[in-house]
């Protein structure tokens, strides 16, 4: 018998390099938070009333949506509480991995006679679609008597990059 030559393979050709990993803070990021603690004065004075910012907010504060972009070591962008609270981020800043808001973004709800602010930011990366940290959400009076404050201190939950 006569042998049957084997035919010649086709080469594959290379697979693309896969896309890179995002890095730093720019992007959509979604997720909720959770009030670690209270702390009050004035006409927020009872915590055990309003335990928690959802307690006092209508939506209730549970979700967060950031978009922001990054340059360099500065994050710019637009904070997203439940779609009702929204804030501008004008100067977000990038230091050893860590992301903080200075000044502390705010805003007012004229209506209700209440302004908020979030203070204290403090996040970072948890692998590449991940952000932790813990900030302070202040609400506070703005017209009328009686004067006063709340501060819930806040932890992001679950928060990834989309």
């Amino acid at each position: 018998p006569t042998p049957t030559p084997t035919p010649t393979p086709t080469p594959t050709p290379p697979s693309p390099p896969p896309a890179p990993a995002p890095t730093g803070f720019g992007g959509t990021w979604v997720g909720d938070v959770t009030t670690v603690s209270c702390e009050s004065d004035g006409a927020f004075a009872n915590c055990s009333q309003f335990p928690t910012l959802a307690s006092i907010t209508t939506p209730s504060i549970t979700r967060i949506r950031l978009t922001l972009t990054q340059t360099g070591d500065t994050v710019a962008g637009d904070m997203d509480f439940n779609t009702a609270w929204r804030l501008e981020v004008k100067s977000g800043t990038v230091r050893s991995g860590r992301l903080s808001f200075n000044p502390a973004p705010e805003g007012s709800i004229s209506t209700q006679g209440l302004s908020f602010a979030v203070e204290s930011w403090d996040s970072l990366l948890s692998g590449t679609n991940g952000m932790t940290g813990d900030f302070t959400f202040r609400v506070y009076r703005t017209g009328g008597n009686p004067s006063g404050s709340g501060r819930y201190k806040m932890r992001l939950v679950n928060v990834t990059r989309q």
